[in-house]
Order: structure tokens, then sequence, then C-alpha cells
């Protein structure tokens, strides 16, 4: 098994949740991996402090409100990079396991210390979600049904209709332009065609004869006196 399998499985080799197939082939690897041991460690610690940790009740919304942010930044992200979609990272080896670790150890870390809000910012749109029944039961569900209320990112209605109405209209300024510049090279080299046709009378058409020119050279170890002749 090569390092990024295996410390895939780390999480849930650490909590013996894998199978004794899995687990053999893992811990051969382990033996004979230095980084893979390490990062196994750092697994086990930030496990061992989330256990230490003093547990704390969240609200009864909690689940539906991070539900909610999940659906509507999906919405917002499928609404303003769906068009031009960004460059993927690319993280292997060291980078990918310090990113991992930090990940988990601040995931651990704000649901422990962070109030019901951890999961508002100022800064996204936030979404609407509709009050439950009264005596209602079940799961909540309200997040499936969550649209951003305030999303700055739509007031710029981009849409693929409006891209292309836009590039139709520079295309035909375009257009406009060079049969424009046409016209006026045109008018300009002397011929009335443009003003005959404008005014209804008859078009004059011009031909223009190609200019051939003829050069005779005398080598000059020929003859020295005898000039170059040009017709």
């Amino acid at each position: 098994m090569r390092c990024r399998k295996v410390r895939s499985f780390l999480s849930t080799y650490s909590k013996e949740e894998v199978s004794a197939g899995l687990a053999a082939k893992i811990e051969r690897h382990l033996n004979d991996c230095i980084a893979c041991r390490r990062e196994l460690e750092m697994v086990r610690s930030v496990q061992a402090m989330v256990k230490g940790m003093a547990p704390r009740k969240t609200s009864d919304d909690f689940t539906a409100r991070v539900l909610s942010r999940v659906a509507q930044e999906r919405f917002a992200e499928t609404k303003s990079k769906a068009y031009l979609p960004g460059r993927i990272p690319l993280l292997g080896g060291a980078r990918l396991a310090m990113v991992s670790t930090a990940a988990v150890v601040v995931l651990a870390l704000g649901i422990t210390f962070n109030t019901g809000n951890m999961f508002v910012s100022p800064s996204m749109p936030q979404a609407t979600l509709t009050s439950p029944a009264p005596g209602a039961t079940g799961a909540d569900d309200r997040y499936l049904t969550a649209q951003p209320t305030d999303n700055p990112l739509l007031n710029e209605h981009k849409s693929v209709s409006r891209m292309i109405a836009q590039y139709n209209r520079w295309r035909e300024y375009s257009k406009s332009l060079r049969s424009h510049a046409a016209a006026e090279q045109f008018a300009g080299s002397g011929t009335a065609t443009m003003a005959a046709a404008q005014s209804g009378g008859a078009t004059t058409e011009y031909r223009v004869r190609p200019i051939v020119r003829n050069y005779l050279v005398v080598p000059v170890d020929q003859n020295r006196n005898q000039r170059r002749n040009t017709y």
C-alpha cells in the first residue's frame, strides 16, 4: 500500500474499525515507513485530546443549521463558479499530511470551544430556515429547502443567456467596425463607386493591372564595363 492510501485509513485504524486483512496491510506498511508512523502518532494524539475534553451540549437546531450552511454554500458556488472554475491545488507528501492534521485539530477545537454561531460568517450569504410545525416529530430536514436570503454573487446576474447576448453584441460591434473601416478605405482610394451607389447612378468598376519589372544582372567578372539594364 502507498502512503496516501494508508493515511486515509489511519483514523479508522487507530479506532480498530478496519478489517483484519486491511489492518495487516497497514501494519506492514507502518513497519517500513517512518513518516506514516509519525502521522499515526499525531492522529492518536488528536483523538486523545478530543476524548479528554468535556462534552458540550449544542443547540437543538445545530445539525439543521450546519446542513443548511452547506446547502447555501453549494448553491452559491454553483451559481458563481460554474463558468470559470479555479485551478485545483496540488498537495502531496508532507504538505498533505500537515494540512489534514491541521484540519482535524481546528475542527475539534471549533466544535468544543465555539458557541452555537460557529458556522455563521458575516461575509457569507445566510440561509433562511422555516420554523418546524408545532408538535412535529422526526428528523429535521429543513436544510433540503434552504435558500440564501442575501447572496451578492447572484446580484451579478450571471447566466448563460446573458453571456451569449453579450458575446453577440460584441460580435456585431466588431463587424460594424470592420465594415466602416473598409468603407473608409474604399472611399479614400479616389473612386466614386460609393457616391454613385448612394445617388442611384451607375457603378464604375476599376481594374488594377500589376506592374511587372524584369531585372537583368550581368556578372561583373565577365564584363566590368557593362551596366545593369532595367526594363
